[in-house]
């Protein structure tokens, strides 16, 4: 469950993020093509390093691991419930409370939003 709401926070930025270049594009200064000059916050693609980072992770065994017999499940979903297990996820699972765990690999999605956002974070555009 938290890991949902760290999640949705990411896609929420995401969309506040493109949100706010819409609306702010005209008052941002330009160069002298009326390019902007630079992003305010990391640009939406910029989230493809997390990608590249749980890409890295599958590849190398880090999330997936179908031959565990203490997680073999039936349906559609038995790959997941195989995979995500608190033993096999980089940075393991906290338990806050009572049926409420917490894998610390969502905060890269967490921070990733955060700089999406943020107005002080200015990347120059090439």
């Amino acid at each position: 469950m938290l890991d949902l709401v760290v999640l949705t926070y990411f896609v929420c930025c995401g969309l506040a993020r493109l949100a706010r270049y819409n609306a702010t594009v005209a008052a941002l200064p330009t160069d002298q093509n009326g390019k902007v000059r630079y992003f305010e916050g990391t640009p939406i693609p910029t989230t493809l390093l997390i990608v590249g980072v749980l890409a890295y992770g599958v590849h190398y065994g880090k999330f997936w691991r179908f031959a565990n017999p203490m997680y073999q499940h039936e349906g559609p979903f038995a790959s997941f419930s195989q995979a995500f297990t608190p033993e096999f996820v980089w940075g393991g699972e906290i338990s806050i409370l009572p049926g409420y765990e917490f894998h610390p690999l969502v905060l890269m999605y967490g921070i990733s939003g955060t700089l999406m956002i943020s107005r002080r974070l200015r990347i120059p555009k090439p």
